[in-house]
Parts: C-alpha cells; structure tokens; sequence
C-alpha cells in the first residue's frame, strides 16, 4: 500500500524523506539585526525582509518615516535568489553590464542589488531583501545579514552563492517560436554554450555569454 509517497514491503520502504534545514524565526532575526547594524552605523533607513525557501515572508523590519513602498520592493528582492538561485544583483548586472534585456521578460526576479540567498551546505534556507539607499549600500547590508550565518553554523552556511546551474531562455523569434521558459542543467559539466570550465562556477550566477540570435544564455 502507498502512503505519503513509501511503499512499504515487508516493513522496508524504498523511498525516504529528505531532511532539511529550515531558517527559523529566531535566526532570521538574528540575520536581520547583523543588517541592522550595518544600517544604524551608517543612518540609514531602510526595510530589511526576510522569508524562507518557498520565498514567503517569515520576518519584516521597518526603520520609522521609510517609505511604505519599499516594503514590497525588499520582498520581491528576497524572493528573487529563492525562486531562481542567483542573487538578485545577477539580474541587475545582466541587464545593465551586458544589456540582455530580454531577461525583463521573466516573471518574477527584480534586477535590483540586495536581495541575497541564506545557504547551508550550499542549499538555500531562505533570502534577504535591503531596500532604502544606493543599490550599493543596501548590497552592502545584505550581505552583511546574510553572512552572519556563518557565525551560528560555522563555514558550512554563507550569503554569497556559487551556482552551478546553466539556465536558458528562448524568446519569442527563436527556433520553436514563443516564450519556452526557463530550461536548467547543471553546469558542472561543462557549458558548451557559454564556454564555462568543467567545474568552474559562475560568480554569483552572473556570468553572461553569447547565445544564437533571438536567444540568451546564463551560466
């Protein structure tokens, strides 16, 4: 009989569980206050958001008099490096270093630095978001937040990832006609589009390289 995805078979199941980490409240704040600090030495005020691995909102700080709108802004940040494995600064160097435009036709990630992955043991727990200042300073704090991880959990845990997925979009034009989505494969082995080394990361997934016309490529 099935249940809950096992099948048992003489008191033997031959599918199991993962087990994972999970980002708690209490380390999220914990994250939340190294940004914190960053901010109160600097005087700036700004939203600092945090949220888990499915991106939703798990804890929200917002300095007096900073505008309301911000708040959106800081979660769709965070939610950017969760739902596509890159920081949000990827987006921003991709469109603005390499002006690949097409990426603004994904749904989802904002190409705006200071939104940053929590990673154990290079699996994402959840994200930071930053929104207040100069993209820089607010890069600045989330990183800040985000690789005080490592303090609690030692250098297994950091804020900066190294992806290694390949990812690929085909727009509308391209061979196949019409948006096809987002296409993933492990870059490990190698990018024959890009020319990345059998592995070598991409820095931060921001990596960009040429593609075939009316395609785009990012490793």
């Amino acid at each position: 009989m099935a249940l809950g995805g096992c099948l048992f078979s003489g008191g033997s199941a031959w599918a199991q569980l993962a087990d994972k980490n999970a980002l708690t409240l209490a380390v999220a704040k914990t994250l939340a206050v190294a940004a914190e600090e960053e901010a109160v030495k600097h005087m700036w005020n700004v939203v600092i958001v945090m949220v888990n691995d499915s991106g939703k909102l798990l804890y929200l700080q917002r300095w007096d008099e900073t505008q309301i709108g911000r708040i959106a802004v800081a979660l769709q940040k965070a939610q950017t490096p969760v739902n596509f494995k890159r920081p949000s600064k990827a987006f921003e160097e991709a469109l603005v270093t390499k002006n690949r435009t097409p990426g603004l036709t994904l749904r989802g990630p904002l190409p705006i630095v200071a939104g940053v992955s929590i990673l154990v043991n290079e699996k994402g727990i959840g994200a930071m978001g930053v929104r207040g200042v100069t993209s820089q300073h607010e890069g600045q704090m989330a990183k800040a937040g985000a690789n005080a991880l490592a303090q609690i959990l030692g250098p297994s845990a950091r804020g900066e990832p190294q992806s290694w997925t390949a990812w690929h979009g085909r727009l509308a034009g391209a061979t196949g006609g019409g948006l096809q989505g987002v296409e993933e494969a492990d870059a490990r082995q190698g990018c024959s589009t890009c020319g990345l080394a059998l592995g070598q990361p991409a820095e931060g997934g921001g990596n960009l390289c040429g593609a075939p016309s009316n395609d785009w490529f990012q490793c």
